[in-house]
């Protein structure tokens, strides 16, 4: 039972996560309307949010940080 509990919560994590970066792609879309279009899709606390979004942000310095140092060339 446990298993299955962990494995949905991965996937909500998950589908909350590509969500942040589909509405991070539109133009013109502030943090605040982002909150509230996640928040009224997965019914989620907002502090589940905000981490997810700083796991975006962790994420995408960590890709700017390889590319600025050489390592993967384009």
């Amino acid at each position: 039972m446990k298993t299955k509990q962990a494995l949905s919560m991965k996937k909500n994590t998950q589908n909350l996560y590509n969500d942040i970066l589909s509405l991070l792609d539109k133009d013109g879309v502030t943090k605040k309307e982002i909150v509230e279009q996640l928040q009224e899709k997965h019914k989620v606390a907002p502090s589940e949010i905000r981490n997810s979004m700083r796991q975006v942000r962790a994420d995408f310095l960590k890709k700017l940080n390889v590319l600025q140092s050489g390592v993967v060339r384009i």
